[in-house]
């Protein structure tokens, strides 16, 4: 079993920083967005199929997905007990996580010191 990271309280990067970290970072959660990204909207079925993906690992993620606001379904959280939800891609919001990462990762003052060269004495 691996060792469960914990990350300071203090986190000095922005919340859609973190985000787009978990996003771009879950296979599952790319899988689905890159499934969604070319079709107006897709029920759980057809993302299970289209993808592969196994249904314990798919319902959670499409429940942090719509959380970060990077998709959406047509019929809202608290009504959804026996209705087919379909699923579409915010790609404005998707768009949105991906400038601030990369602005994070690119262009942002580096958090870790820059390493120096040993001076010979």
């Amino acid at each position: 079993m691996s060792p469960r990271v914990s990350w300071p309280t203090n986190d000095p990067r922005p919340a859609d920083v973190n985000i787009a970290i978990s996003v771009l970072g879950n296979r599952t959660s790319v899988d689905i967005l890159k499934f969604l990204r070319p079709r107006t909207s897709a029920t759980v079925s057809a993302i299970l199929k289209g993808t592969g993906i196994l249904r314990p690992a798919l319902s959670p993620q499409l429940v942090k997905l719509e959380e970060w606001d990077c998709i959406s379904g047509d019929v809202p959280p608290g009504m959804r007990r026996g209705q087919n939800v379909s699923y579409s891609i915010n790609l404005d919001r998707v768009d949105e996580l991906m400038k601030a990462w990369k602005e994070y990762v690119f262009e942002a003052e580096p958090m870790i010191p820059k390493l120096t060269e040993r001076e010979d004495s």
